[in-house]
Order: C-alpha cells, then structure tokens, then sequence
C-alpha cells in the first residue's frame, strides 16, 4: 500500500477504529496502562505517568506523558491540535509531551510548538509523515497494511 493510500485510509477511519490503532502504538512503544482522554480538536489523546528505579531501588523517578494523535492535512487543525496538546500538558502538570501526525506540519507551527521546551513547559516530541508511518508499520500493520518505505 501507498504511503499517500495509509494516509487517507487513516484519516478516513470512523473516530472508534482510529483510536484503536492509536492505541495500538500507544502499546507499541510501551505505554501499557496509558488511559484514554478527551480534548476538543485531538482525535485520540491518552495520559501515563511512569515510575522509573534504580537497580539498587535508591531512587525513583515519575515521569508523566502525554500521547496525541492527530490525522489532518489542514494546517489550521494541525496547529490547533498542537496547541491544544501543549496547553493540556502545561494545565495537567505533565513533564512529556508526543504528538503523532498523520501528515504533515509547517515548519512555523512545529517551532512554535517546540518553543515550550525553551521556556521550561513540557518537554515535546512530534513525528510526521513518515515517522508516523513508521509508527503505523511497527505497531499497527495488522490495521493498515504495509506500509512502502521512500
């Protein structure tokens, strides 16, 4: 399957079946008791804090993430769903910060988006393209198919 074809698939998923391959990443990259969460302007979002420890158990470490997921071409809802991702994280106390996109980000929005991590807001991740198509390959292939390498 075409990468342009996984992409329109994705963005063409009823919101249940969406949420469930964003789940299935969630999963993937390790995640497993992440919950699901609601935000206006971001298809799938999902919260987990994790307890890190030392191998002698002296110290713990919490880190809390965020996980977004967003399937839009259009800038404006790009932008919005980054937006609103940051401002949840900032509002929750989260430390973590991935925003999936099924397509691609303006350069101008994607450093604004990264701006917070500057000015001592959440730390930020954002995967594009065919980051998010990697994604997909590893951990949700049985959804969509193959996915062509570039």
């Amino acid at each position: 399957m075409l990468e342009s074809n996984v992409l329109a698939e994705i963005r063409g998923m009823p919101p249940d079946r969406f949420k469930s391959v964003c789940r299935q990443i969630v999963n993937g990259l390790g995640f497993v008791d992440a919950h699901e969460v609601s935000r206006s302007g971001i298809p799938a979002i999902f919260e987990e804090t994790i307890e890190r420890r030392s191998t002698d158990g002296m110290f713990r470490t919490k880190e809390s993430w965020l996980l977004a997921f967003i399937r839009s071409n259009a800038q404006a809802t790009v932008n919005k769903g980054l937006e609103g991702a940051a401002q949840w994280a900032e509002l929750n106390g989260m430390h973590n910060v991935l925003v999936v996109v099924f397509g691609s980000v303006d350069p101008k929005n994607a450093e604004k988006y990264h701006a917070n991590d500057k000015i001592g807001r959440p730390r930020t991740v954002l995967l594009t393209e065919s980051f998010a198509l990697t994604l997909l390959q590893d951990y949700a292939a049985d959804e969509v198919g193959p996915v062509q390498p570039h």
